[in-house]
């Protein structure tokens, strides 16, 4: 199986929670994690642009813009 993000090799780690521990797919190459609930979850995901943060710059004098 290959990664979605990077195309890198999937392999299964073991991953252990505060009272079980479970099997997930993660990609050796940048850290993925995949199982059934992150790929729902990802599904219904919509991309929604950030709002712009305002920059403030230092004028002469030390007054703000």
């Amino acid at each position: 199986m290959r990664c979605d993000r990077c195309e890198g090799s999937m392999t299964y780690q073991k991953f252990y929670g505060p009272q079980e521990h479970f099997w997930r797919r993660r990609c050796v190459l940048c850290g993925d994690i995949i199982d059934p609930t992150i790929l729902e979850n990802r599904s219904g995901l919509k991309a929604v642009p950030l709002p712009l943060t305002r920059r403030w710059v230092r004028l002469p004098g030390g007054k703000r813009s």
